[in-house]
C-alpha cells in the first residue's frame, strides 16, 4: 500500500467556514466551487486547483443549498433557498438568469434540496448531402422562412456601447447616465432559451457590416447544453424541470424527497432515474421518471418558438419605445409634436403685447390671413422678423427636429415594425396549426387564443402602415408649411429695403392648399399623438373600409371579361364612399404592450408540457408482500453512496451502494452492495461483499479507523476520507470494488422485506454479528495523510474522468480545502516507461 500515492495540487485557506458540495468538482475543467460563510452572509466562490481563486460572489444572505455544472462546463446552477435557481457564469460569477419554481400550494413552503443538469444522450444519425443539411431545421417551417428573410435593423438600446470613459473609470465615478431599459418587468416571466438573435432574423452587427458567410445560423454542433435538463428538487417531492438551464418545463411530483447524491438518465430513453427518502431513510429500489416529450423534437421546438417570439416581441416593444421618444422627446432629444404649439404659443404672447392688435385677432386667424392676402398684420410682422424665434437657429432647429421624427416614424414603421410583426405573424400561424394536430396536445395551445394573438398582431401591421402613410403626408405638408414661411420672412426684409418693387419679390415655391392643411391639422395638434394615447385599438379590417357589395370570384371574372369585350364596360361606373375613420383607436404602444401578454400567457402555458406529460414509474410490487417481515431494525447516521449504470443489453439497472455507519455503536464496516434491477424496476438481485474498517500495517498489527467521507470515483474505485481511531492523522485512500467477491443475499428465505438502503445494511451487518456473512478488510490500494481532518466530520468531492482526476476533501471547521492529484501515484511508473518509450521514437524521428 502506497502511503504517499497523491500529490498535493493545493492546500486552501478558506476565509470562513465553507461547506463542499458532492458535485463541487467540474468534470471538464480544473475547478472547483465552494460555499463560504462571511459573517451573516454566503458567498460562492471559484477556484482552481492550483489553489488560485477566479472569484467570489454574494448569494444576497440567502443560504446555498446545492450546485452543478452545465454540461459544456460554462455555467453553475446554484440552488438557494427560499426557492430560487440562479444561473452564473464560471467566467467571473455574475448571474446571467434567475427564476423561481413557483410558489407552493401547501400549508408550508417548499424549499429546494438539491439541483441536476443532466446532458443529453449523444445519438449518432446519418447526415444528409451538405446541399441539404440544414441542422435541425425543418424545411417549411416558421424558423426556416425566417431565416431566409433580410435581417432587422439593430435599435438604439442594443448599440449602446461604453465609453473609454466608462470602461476605465472607477466604480461609482461613471459621468454618464445609465439609460433605462424599455423593456417591461412582465417579459421576464417569458420562457426562453439562449437564442441567436440572428435566428429570429434581428440583425447583431453594426450598421454596414456584413456577417461571416462562414458561420450559418443552423450550425449547433457545438451546443452542448442542447437539450439538456437542468432538474431541481425540492422538500415535497416535486421536480422543477428547466430545459437548457433557461426555459421552465413544468413539475413532476412524486410526493416524496429525494436522496441528492443520485440522479440518472437513461442513455437511449428519455427516463430519468431516482430514490426516494423519507424518515425511515432512502428507498433502496429506483422510481422512473418518464418523460416522453424529451423524444421528440417538438419540446425544443417550442422553446425555439417560444424565444424567438420573445426576442420578435422584445423588438417591437423597443421600436415602438423609440418612436414615441422621437415625437415626444426624450432626455436625449427635443419633442418634435411640441414645435408648431410652442411657436404659436410665442406668436400668441406677441399678439397680446401688441398695441395695435384687434381684440378678435388670433394666432390662426393672423397666419390665415396672410396665407390668403399676403399681408401681414403688425404684430404678424414683428413677430416674423424678430430674433428670438425666428432666428437663423431656432428656424433650423424646428425643422431639423420634426423633419427627422417625420422620417423616423416613416422609416421605422415600414421597415422595422411591420417587418417584425410579420415575422412574429408567422410564428403563431405555426402554432395555429400545432393546435389542430393530436401530437401537440400536451401543449394546450387554444385555438381562440392563438387567433386573438394573430389579430392584434394584423392589427400591429395595419397601425403601422397607416403611421407611415400618416408621417409621410405629414413631412410633405410640413416642407411646404417651413417654405411658407420662409418665404413670407424674405418678402417682410424685401418690403423693409428701399427701393424694393413687387416686381422684385420672391417667386412662390410652396402650396397654398398644403400650407393650409398644415395650419389646420398640423400645427396645434398633430394627428400623429393618436399612435401613443388613448385605449387598445380594437378595429377590425372591416372598419377601415366602405361597406361595398360584396361579389363572388366568378361575377369577378364575368365582369373583367365584359370590361375587355366591351369598352364602355370599363369605364367607372361606381362611386365609392369615403368612410370616416378618425374616431378608430390606434395607440400603437397600447396594443404591443397587449399583444406580448396575450403570447406570453400562450407560451408560458406551452411550457410545462414535459412535467404535465411526465409518467412515474415505481417498483412492482411482489404478490406475497402480505405475507412477509417487514424489517424493524433501523441505522441512523447512515452514510450512502451509489453508482448506476444501465445495462442496454439486458435493459435493466446495475447499481452499485457504498454504505456505512457514522453512529459509534455501530459495527465499523462498509457495506458494499450490487443490485440489479429489470426493467420493470424491482430487484432481480442483490449481492453484497462486508469490508471491515481496518487493514494491517507494515509491522503486522491490526489499525481500525472511522469512514469519514466516501464517493465513487469511477467504474473500479472508491475514494474514502478516514481517520486513526487509536494514533493520529487523516487519510484518503482508494479501493477497488468491481471485482470484491460479491456473495448473493438470501434475504426471501429470512421472510424479510428490504424497503430501504437501511434495511440492507442492517440486515446483512445482522448477518455478519451471527457468522452467516463473510467479511474482509477494506482493500486499501493508495493513500496519503491530510493536512487536516484531525477532529470533526470532512467532506469529500472528486473527479474521476480521465485527465482530470481530483479529489477535494474540506475539514470539519470548513476553513481548510486540500485538493490532490488522484492520476499520478500508482501509475506513476507507467507514465515514465511511456515517457521514455514516446523519447525513444521521437530520438529514432530525430535521426531518421
Amino acid at each position: 500500500m502506497q502511503e504517499d500515492a497523491f500529490d498535493v495540487l493545493s492546500l486552501i485557506a478558506l476565509p470562513g467556514p465553507s461547506r463542499l458540495f458532492w458535485s463541487a468538482c467540474c468534470a471538464d475543467k480544473d475547478l472547483v466551487v465552494v460555499a463560504t460563510s462571511v459573517g451573516t452572509n454566503e458567498r460562492l466562490s471559484l477556484w482552481k486547483n492550483n489553489g488560485i481563486r477566479c472569484w467570489e460572489v454574494g448569494i444576497d444572505g440567502r443560504e446555498i443549498v446545492d450546485v452543478a455544472w452545465s454540461p459544456d462546463a460554462r455555467s453553475i446552477a446554484v440552488a438557494i433557498d427560499e426557492n430560487q435557481i440562479s444561473i452564473r457564469s464560471i467566467e467571473t460569477g455574475q448571474e446571467e438568469k434567475r427564476f423561481s419554481p413557483g410558489p407552493s400550494a401547501d400549508v408550508h413552503p417548499a424549499k429546494l434540496a438539491a439541483i441536476w443538469w443532466v446532458e443529453q444522450p449523444k445519438v449518432k444519425t446519418q447526415k444528409g448531402p451538405d446541399i441539404f443539411r440544414k441542422g435541425d431545421v425543418l424545411t417549411g417551417s416558421a424558423r426556416s422562412i425566417i431565416s431566409t428573410l433580410p435581417l432587422l435593423d439593430r435599435t438604439a438600446e442594443e448599440m449602446q456601447r461604453n465609453t473609454a470613459t466608462d470602461l476605465f473609470a472607477f466604480q461609482g465615478s461613471r459621468t454618464q447616465s445609465q439609460t433605462s431599459s424599455t423593456i417591461p418587468s412582465f417579459m421576464t416571466s417569458w420562457p426562453s432559451i439562449d437564442l441567436d438573435p440572428v435566428v429570429a432574423s434581428i440583425g447583431i452587427l453594426p450598421p454596414g457590416q456584413k456577417p461571416d458567410p462562414r458561420v450559418s445560423i443552423f450550425d449547433d454542433s457545438d451546443n452542448v447544453n442542447e437539450n439538456s435538463m437542468v432538474m431541481a428538487a425540492d422538500d415535497q417531492g416535486s421536480i422543477i424541470c428547466f430545459l437548457e438551464g433557461r426555459f421552465p418545463s413544468g413539475t413532476i411530483s412524486v410526493k416524496s424527497p429525494l436522496d441528492p447524491t443520485c440522479l440518472l438518465r437513461h442513455p437511449q430513453k428519455p427516463v430519468f432515474f431516482v430514490h426516494r427518502r423519507d424518515a425511515n431513510g432512502t428507498a433502496l429500489s429506483p422510481t422512473g421518471l418518464e418523460i416522453p416529450l424529451l423524444s421528440k423534437r417538438s419540446a425544443r421546438d417550442m422553446a425555439v418558438l417560444s424565444s424567438m417570439a420573445k426576442l420578435l416581441v422584445t423588438y417591437i416593444i423597443r421600436v415602438t419605445a423609440e418612436m414615441r421618444a422621437c415625437w415626444f422627446g426624450s432626455d436625449m432629444m427635443a419633442p418634435a409634436n411640441a414645435m408648431g404649439p410652442k411657436w404659436l404659443k410665442a406668436f400668441e404672447a406677441k399678439i397680446k403685447d401688441h398695441v395695435n392688435a384687434p381684440k378678435e385677432a388670433t394666432a390662426m386667424l393672423e397666419l390665415t390671413t396672410l396665407l390668403l392676402t399676403g399681408r401681414a398684420s403688425e404684430a404678424l410682422s414683428d413677430f416674423l422678423q424678430s430674433a428670438e424665434q425666428m432666428s437663423e437657429r431656432s428656424m433650423k432647429k424646428w425643422d431639423t427636429t420634426v423633419s427627422d421624427a417625420l422620417l423616423q416614424l416613416r422609416d421605422w414603421s415600414e421597415k422595422r415594425m411591420a417587418p417584425a410583426c410579420q415575422r412574429l405573424h408567422l410564428i403563431l400561424e405555426e402554432l395555429l396549426g400545432w393546435s389542430e394536430l393530436h401530437e401537440y396536445e400536451a401543449f394546450r395551445l387554444q385555438r381562440q387564443e392563438l387567433e386573438n394573438s394573430l389579430e392584434l398582431t394584423s392589427r400591429t401591421i395595419i397601425l403601422t402602415g397607416w403611421l407611415a402613410s400618416v408621417a409621410r403626408r405629414e413631412y410633405g405638408r410640413f416642407r411646404e408649411f417651413m417654405t411658407w414661411v420662409k418665404y413670407e420672412t424674405e418678402v417682410l426684409a424685401h418690403a423693409s429695403n428701399a427701393g424694393a418693387t413687387p416686381e422684385t419679390h420672391p417667386p412662390l415655391r410652396h402650396d397654398i392648399l398644403e400650407v393650409n392643411k398644415y395650419l389646420m391639422s398640423g400645427l396645434a395638434s398633430n394627428e400623429i399623438d393618436k399612435w401613443f394615447s388613448g385605449a387598445v385599438p380594437t378595429f377590425s379590417a372591416h372598419d377601415l373600409h366602405a361597406d361595398l357589395q360584396q361579389r363572388s370570384l366568378p361575377d369577378a371574372m364575368k365582369r373583367a371579361r365584359e370590361a375587355l369585350m366591351n369598352s364602355d364596360k370599363a369605364k367607372w361606373q361606381e362611386l365609392v364612399p369615403q368612410k370616416s375613420i378618425s374616431h378608430l383607436e390606434r395607440n400603437i404602444d397600447a396594443l404591443t404592450d397587449e399583444l406580448a401578454r396575450q403570447c406570453m400567457r400562450t407560451f408560458t402555458r406551452a411550457s410545462s408540457a414535459l412535467g404535465r406529460a411526465a409518467r412515474i414509474r415505481t417498483t412492482a410490487n411482489p404478490s406475497n408482500t402480505a405475507n412477509k417481515q417487514v424489517l424493524d431494525a433501523r441505522l441512523d447516521k447512515v452514510l450512502s453512496r451509489q453508482h448506476t449504470k444501465v445495462e442496454e443489453s439486458a435493459n435493466g439497472i446495475l447499481q452499485y451502494l457504498a454504505m456505512v455507519s457514522l453512529d459509534v455503536d455501530s459495527p465499523n464496516a462498509v457495506c458494499l452492495a450490487r443490485v440489479k434491477y429489470k426493467e420493470d424496476l424491482s430487484a432481480e438481485a442483490i449481492e453484497v461483499a462486508l469490508l471491515e474498517c481496518s487493514f494491517t500495517d507494515a509491522e503486522g498489527a491490526e489499525v481500525k479507523f472511522d469512514v469519514l467521507d466516501m464517493q465513487f470515483f469511477d467504474d473500479v474505485e472508491i475514494i474514502v476520507v478516514y481517520r486513526l481511531r487509536e494514533q493520529e492523522g487523516a487519510f484518503i485512500a482508494s479501493f477497488g470494488y468491481s471485482d470484491l467477491g460479491y456473495k448473493t443475499l438470501d434475504y426471501d428465505g429470512d421472510g424479510i422485506l428490504l424497503h430501504g438502503r437501511e434495511d440492507l445494511m442492517a440486515y446483512t451487518l445482522s448477518r455478519w454479528v451471527q457468522g452467516q456473512v463473510a467479511s474482509q478488510s477494506l482493500p486499501i490500494r493508495r493513500c496519503r495523510r491530510l493536512a487536516g481532518c484531525e477532529s470533526g466530520p470532512a467532506s469529500l468531492a472528486v473527479n474521476g474522468r480521465v485527465g482530470r482526476r481530483v479529489a477535494c476533501v474540506l475539514d470539519g471547521s470548513g476553513s481548510s480545502l486540500e485538493i490532490l492529484d488522484i492520476e499520478g501515484g500508482a501509475e506513476e511508473d507507467e507514465d515514465e516507461d511511456e515517457q521514455l518509450s514516446e523519447t525513444d521514437e521521437r530520438s529514432r524521428d530525430i535521426g531518421d
